[in-house]
């Protein structure tokens, strides 16, 4: 009875100890940006991205357009190379971002998962947006 319990805690600290977790890869950053959409904002349509013209996060924040209304914003760091300094960048049609080095790709429509390309599993680290009286709030 005492040799399961024992083999069924080293089993759980183990699998505990593999899960991958993307706040404890990329590295923290504090980040509290704020942008105005008639000035910081004003070329950013539906569907597309801009690299946040303010500083923020570990490489960078990149920001998607889901609607009028809705916006996403992602570290730019590739969960594959977490410490290094390569950082994604949106393709042309702006739904998806790449890895320059290692070729991951991530979908901002699905909360920066992984599309099936590259050697990454985890998707991008997404802040918080909050939109408000014409100003878009990126924290974490």
């Amino acid at each position: 009875m005492l040799k399961s319990k024992i083999l069924i805690f080293f089993i759980s600290f183990i699998v505990l100890i593999n899960c991958d977790d993307i706040h404890q890869v990329i590295p923290y950053t504090q980040i509290n940006i704020s942008l105005d959409l008639n000035t910081d904002l004003a070329g950013l349509g539906v569907g597309s991205t801009i690299i946040s013209p303010k500083n923020g996060g570990f490489m960078g924040v990149i920001i998607y357009r889901n609607s009028i209304s809705e916006f996403y914003a992602f570290e730019r760091t590739c969960t594959n190379y977490p410490n290094d300094t390569s950082a994604v960048v949106a393709e042309d049609n702006g739904v998806v971002a790449v890895c320059p080095k290692c070729g991951s790709t991530y979908i901002f429509t699905a909360d920066g998962a992984i599309v099936s390309k590259g050697p990454a599993r985890l998707p991008l680290k997404q802040y918080q947006t909050y939109l408000n009286d014409h100003r878009l709030f990126i924290s974490n």
